[in-house]
């Protein structure tokens, strides 16, 4: 079944580093981890809900909402630089704090 509904998806939340960080999965197996995109209103359902489903099959799917984007928490700007790197240290304390050694990211 596809999920059509970003409520068939239940929010998760995990501090990473720091940041109060949204996900959803489904399935099982190998974490495979998946970065939206920087556009407006980008979040992980809208940018994967229709992989989800498909890749949960083979694989333990995480999408989550990136520094500053959907649910999770967004630092202001006048004390956190938002840079290329402070988005990998996220991902990277993400990763850490779900206490996983080794994932697929996909993005």
């Amino acid at each position: 079944m596809q999920a059509l509904n970003e409520a068939d998806y239940e929010k998760k939340f995990i501090d990473a580093g720091g940041i109060n960080t949204c996900y959803i999965e489904a399935g099982s197996g190998h974490p495979l981890i998946l970065i939206h995109g920087g556009g407006a209103g980008a979040n992980s359902y809208g940018n994967w809900y229709g992989c989800m489903e498909l890749f949960a099959k083979n694989f333990r799917v995480i999408a989550i909402d990136m520094l500053g984007f959907g649910l999770t928490d967004s630092p202001d700007p006048a004390s956190f630089e938002y840079t290329h790197k402070t988005r990998y240290d996220h991902v990277a304390a993400f990763i850490r704090a779900m206490g996983f050694d080794k994932v697929t990211l996909v993005g």
